[in-house]
């Protein structure tokens, strides 16, 4: 969904010539666009903290250990070592020398220069276990660490604290972009377009934050966790990239992989990084980048969003993300369906779709790796319950074909006998499904499945609410109103920071530099690639007890169990293991009591009011819980109770 919505913000045009008008401006979906960007506008921001949300996990020490070994870098240099038999001792440690590097608390950094030796790297690591959660001393922030306590004390995210260390030798050059003293991170976008900078001028009119704002609060987060976390001795250095030719539409689609590719080769070329990104404005670590990336083995962070664990193992270590993969999604799904919905009546559907026996109909992508998830959620739906999906639409993510595709997948769901849709796709076509259904005299239930922003409030006030209302339920992941408050994390930190109020909607970019920083700190003073597998398979849960952005943690399969599979085990893990970190969902259903026509013509819902004062809301069943694979409950959803 990432880069989805990169594409249906810029639709993968250039800005056109003065005096002239391009194309897709003439359609009704642009004009919609216009209408509604502000909330678009803040969707596409809010999606960042889905893309980006910070890797953590797994069990304990001993395990830790055993996780990965130290590789040589790719075109940078370290030197190889075992480090899978290093013991785990405290951080602290007398003084050393040259030649036998140590550690110890307190004082300024004394980095050395060249690659240390496998001798050195070995004793290196048997001082520090960036994991470990038994520390005690003062972070480089002056934060006091003790056991339980995160580098940033109030997070629920951050990594397990680990006291400022004196270093007289740090590794140096680990790998490619890694020096003794600088660790080169590059940052891709694509280029502004005409529809972006329509969205940009929208959203600042509202009052929302442009994207100059969201620049500005993702470089405070940055200055700010320079000093807060512990980098071993180096400082980051971030470079933007402006794709000289990509395309966000195309990369969405999983093509243009030439340009992307082409984009990679220039990167290294010119500035030699360890990883690249793609937060902040029109980010650009695709899918379709990150398999060039790791074909040159260059590390990305968010790219494949959604993508499944297969296709992460295929290019490891090279490709990371914190958004749940779609093979976690899949067993989530169904067990979801299975456990809840199946062998019931369509309670919530409307008209002659009400109180029938439910028939369930998808609507999905085509890309090759969505569709390998939905393949895998039908199969566990109906070895496990003895469900299928009766009716299935694949539809391209191209902006310019929503509104006709939409058509036809409702004709096809009528026509199948469809009472209940499940929405595995972008948060855009549900517009024109609903506005079909009810122009087809069609009022089926409409169930989300957790993923690519269908859960998120601003969205669902542009669906048709005389089909969503009292019929729109099921899984979400992200829970908007506790990331945008005044009490989360990101504002909490950016006061601390900054001494000042975050600009609203800028607290995803917290969630972004948390997570690279996160990475930095737990790999250790030796950067690899390899060191970063390690790390991410070695860091306990995270998330509670307030779960802004749900339960994190990579220690475990993404069929929720934490047995090794076959594959941990040939890549030294003895647990379970992924490369996506967040695991849960908790369970919404929309209520909108009452609507009013707005300013531009639109009705809009207006009653009852969210967290952001707009009508319209998701709520939450079980006071909010959330649960993993295997927690879900087998009674049916208690939304909709009197008086909503």
């Amino acid at each position: 969904m990432a880069d989805r919505l990169e594409a249906i913000e810029q639709n993968g045009s250039a800005s056109p010539s003065a005096g002239t008008t391009p194309a897709y401006a003439q359609t009704p979906l642009w004009r919609h666009t216009q209408r509604y960007a502000p909330f678009y506008a803040l969707g596409v921001i809010l999606l960042l903290i889905i893309w980006l949300v910070p890797t953590r996990n797994t069990t304990g020490t001993t395990q830790a250990q055993q996780a990965g070994a130290i590789t040589s870098g790719d075109t940078g240099g370290a030197a190889g070592g075992d480090a899978g038999t290093a013991p785990a001792t405290s951080s602290s440690s007398s003084s050393s020398s040259a030649s036998a590097p140590a550690a110890s608390t307190g004082g300024g950094v004394s980095s050395g220069t060249g690659v240390a030796s496998a001798a050195q790297i070995r004793q290196i690591e048997s001082q520090i276990v960036p994991w470990a959660w038994n520390k005690t001393g003062t972070t480089a922030g002056g934060f006091a660490c003790k056991p339980g306590v995160r580098q940033l004390p109030w997070s629920d995210y951050a990594v397990p604290c680990y006291p400022h260390v004196t270093l007289s030798n740090n590794g140096g050059a680990t790998t490619r972009g890694v020096t003794s003293d600088k660790i080169v991170i590059v940052s891709r976008h694509f280029q502004d377009s005409a529809s972006s900078q329509a969205v940009n001028a929208f959203v600042a009119q509202a009052g929302f934050a442009t994207g100059d704002a969201v620049t500005a609060a993702d470089m405070q987060f940055r200055k700010y966790f320079e000093k807060i976390f512990e980098l071993w001795g180096r400082k980051v250095d971030y470079i933007d990239y402006i794709s000289k030719n990509g395309n966000s539409t195309d990369e969405a689609l999983g093509q243009g992989s030439d340009v992307a590719c082409s984009d990679a080769d220039d990167i290294i070329a010119k500035y030699h990084p360890f990883m690249v990104v793609g937060t902040g404005n029109n980010g650009g670590a695709t899918g379709v980048f990150a398999v060039c990336a790791a074909q040159r083995h260059l590390l990305t962070y968010g790219g494949g969003a959604y993508y499944p664990e297969w296709w992460y193992q295929k290019y490891h270590p090279y490709a990371w993300n914190g958004t749940m993969n779609c093979t976690m999604i899949a067993y989530q799904n169904a067990e979801y369906v299975g456990k809840r919905l199946a062998h019931r009546k369509a309670t919530w559907a409307k008209r002659l779709q009400k109180n029938k026996p439910r028939v369930f109909g998808l609507y999905v992508p085509t890309n090759v790796e969505y569709q390998s998830c939905v393949d895998l959620a039908s199969q566990e739906l109906k070895n496990k319950y003895g469900v299928t999906f009766k009716s299935r639409f694949n539809y391209q993510l191209d902006v310019s074909r929503l509104a006709d595709q939409a058509t036809q997948a409702i004709a096809k769901f009528q026509a199948d006998g469809v009472t209940t849709i499940f929405l595995a796709c972008d948060p855009l076509s549900p517009i024109f499904l609903t506005q079909d259904a009810s122009n087809q005299q069609y009022f089926p239930e409409w169930v989300t499945n957790g993923a690519g922003l269908t859960d998120v409030e601003q969205f669902a006030r542009l669906w048709d609410q005389t089909q969503i209302q009292h019929s729109l339920f099921g899984m979400s992941q992200v829970d908007t109103p506790k990331v945008l408050q005044a009490s989360g994390e990101g504002s909490y930190t950016y006061k601390k920071a900054t001494g000042q109020t975050i600009p609203p909607g800028t607290q995803t970019q917290y969630y972004a530099e948390l997570s690279i920083f996160d990475l930095l700190q737990a790999t250790g003073p030796i950067l690899t690639p390899d060191n970063v597998a390690k790390a991410v398979w070695s860091l306990p849960p995270a998330g509670a007890p307030h779960y802004e952005v749900g339960y994190a943690f990579s220690g475990i399969n993404p069929d929720g169990s934490s047995a090794a599979s076959s594959w941990c085990k040939a890549h030294g893990v003895n647990h379970g293991c992924q490369h996506t970190s967040v695991d849960d969902m908790r369970e919404i259903y929309w209520v909108c009591t009452s609507t009013a026509v707005d300013a531009s013509g639109a009705s809009r819902c207006s009653a009852p009011k969210a967290y952001d004062g707009h009508g319209g809301a998701y709520l939450s069943t079980y006071n909010d819980k959330r649960f993993r694979n295997g927690q879900w409950p087998t009674e049916a959803p208690p939304i909709y109770p009197s008086g909503t």
